[in-house]
């Protein structure tokens, strides 16, 4: 009679290991992995938009008031 509720106890918690195990091995590292090539993504689009960046400098020239125009692009 108490044999019952010991194998059903013993199914649940085999049950919960391996959710557990499954979590860990193969879910985690899909999810660091992801998460990694998302990184990547996003510093290359940051690369890409300074790349892509335009400055514009004036600078007065010896005190007068002619002015030297730097474009960058």
């Amino acid at each position: 009679m108490l044999l019952k509720p010991l194998i059903l106890g013993v199914s649940i918690d085999f049950g919960l290991l391996s959710i557990a195990l499954t979590l860990r091995f193969i879910i985690y590292p899909l999810y660091q992995s992801w998460i990694s090539q998302k990184n990547l993504v996003n510093e290359k689009t940051i690369v890409e938009d300074l790349e892509k960046t335009i400055e514009i400098r004036i600078e007065e020239i010896d005190g007068s008031n002619h002015y030297k125009q730097y474009l960058k692009i």
